[in-house]
């Protein structure tokens, strides 16, 4: 008897010990998202604390968020972002690392239209393009070039300060690590750097307006370091992932081990007396953690719930918005105005901002049409897609809050920390949102967390 009662103290000890040595070392981590942002926390918190227990709650069926791919005819169509530039790190070296063959751009021409004429066309041959941009807008691309080639350098010395283990708490401290021209980029609306680099007027309003549109929906008011990173987002030698970029989010969720909850959103986070948080969807629990990760945008249409704290972790300031962009995406042939033409922006306010020929991601069966997807700042009518199209086999609409208003002085940007041990990865994407940028902040969050758990 006295044996037994010595063995179950002894257990008991052990396990204590092994829940206080977990408390430091292995936190349980809560993750609400899973776009590629909140699957990187996953990713990189494995890295820097192995055995810790991660949940990822996903409130659609499936991991990517904002990446994704649309079965089309047969076929696989990339509807979100789609380009990865080749100076964008982590992006490259995961693909690498998870063996996913890159997809190069397939060089067709580009048109720009105003006010529904087109102005400008470049052509399958590189010489006639060349002749055509030298003629419009004389040595303004090689100029603008070396702006973002510099902007680009500034940027990747984030790189080093995370493989050194260094944190940051707020965006602005991190460009400002980087460099604090970087900073102060997010202080001046892009239109007005951009004329002071020399550039020309219809350069700036013709070109540069058309890459900010069909990256951002957005006009040159926006400020200065979103413009820059789509600015870069125009270099030749963009590529993407074969079969789709969702597939980065899903092999990082995968590689992290963590527990991964489809079709389960969190509508409330309530703070408990001892820190920890306790999750709710709709009246059903879903479980206690230690770390909270809020990989998701915070907008008003669609409030989450914080109870136990203080003071709000978030308040939804009504000047903080996010931006509507619609991806519809058409089989079929166009009239005969949009014919032969593989790429369309549009450089002024439309009710398009770009017409693109799309080429399957997935490719299974032999196309029967060819596929557009038009970006548009609200649902197209019928008199609009007949307007583009003589022929309409299937139609499909993805209607999202894709990025935030990028005013030219945006509203004070987010911290990563809302409260102890509460993050906000999205906070990024005030700067700029991109997969890069998600990514970067979900190594500066696992540094955070491993930092409390003094494991860096």
């Amino acid at each position: 008897m006295r044996f037994k009662i010595w063995l179950i103290c002894i257990l008991l000890s052990v396990t204590y010990l092994g829940l206080t040595f977990a408390g430091k070392t292995t936190p349980k981590i809560g993750i609400i998202g899973g776009g590629i942002g909140g699957a990187s926390v996953a990713y990189f918190i494995h890295e820097l604390l192995p055995n810790a227990r991660v949940d990822i709650f996903e409130k659609t069926g499936l991991l990517g968020g904002r990446l994704n791919v649309s079965m089309i005819l047969g076929n696989g169509y990339e509807t979100g972002g789609s380009i990865i530039h080749p100076k964008n790190k982590y992006a490259v070296d995961l693909a690498n690392k998870f063996g996913l063959e890159p997809r190069s751009p397939t060089g067709e021409a580009l048109s720009i239209t105003k006010d529904g004429e087109f102005i400008f066309n470049t052509s399958k041959w590189t010489i006639i393009t060349i002749i055509k941009t030298l003629a419009r807008y004389g040595l303004n691309f090689n100029y603008l070039e070396a702006t973002i080639s510099g902007f680009i350098e500034k940027f990747s010395r984030i790189y080093d300060f995370q493989k050194d283990g260094k944190t940051f708490r707020t965006t602005e401290e991190m460009l400002e690590a980087m460099d604090p021209m970087l900073l102060n980029l997010t202080k001046y609306e892009f239109k007005g750097i951009l004329q002071e680099q020399g550039l020309s007027e219809n350069f700036i309003e013709e070109m540069i307006q058309a890459i900010t549109f069909v990256n951002y929906g957005q006009d040159l008011s926006i400020h200065s370091f979103v413009g820059s990173v789509a600015a870069a987002g125009a270099a030749s030698s963009l590529w993407s992932v074969n079969k789709g970029n969702k597939q980065i989010p899903e092999k990082l969720a995968e590689d992290s081990k963590a527990k991964v909850h489809l079709n389960t959103g969190v509508t409330e986070i309530q703070r408990l007396s001892d820190g920890t948080f306790l999750l709710f969807n709709g009246k059903r629990e879903l479980g206690v953690f230690d770390h909270i990760v809020l990989a998701i945008p915070l907008d008003a249409s669609e409030k989450l719930t914080f109870t136990g704290f203080t003071s709000p972790p978030y308040d939804y300031p009504a000047s903080r918005k996010y931006h509507r962009t619609v991806a519809t995406l058409v089989a079929g042939w166009t009239n005969d105005k949009y014919k032969f033409r593989s790429s369309i922006i549009s450089c002024v306010p439309n009710w398009y901002n770009s017409i693109s020929l799309i080429h399957p991601t997935i490719l299974l069966v032999a196309e029967k049409y060819p596929v557009y997807k038009i970006f548009s700042p609200k649902p197209l009518t019928e008199k609009q897609l007949d307007s583009i199209f003589e022929e309409r086999h299937h139609v499909e609409v993805h209607d999202w809050l894709a990025y935030p208003e990028y005013n030219a002085i945006p509203p004070k940007i987010p911290n990563f920390i809302l409260a102890p041990r509460l993050f906000y990865l999205n906070a990024i994407e005030w700067a700029a949102s991109a997969m890069e940028m998600s990514l970067i902040s979900g190594k500066n969050i696992a540094l955070l967390i491993a930092q409390e758990q003094n494991e860096i």
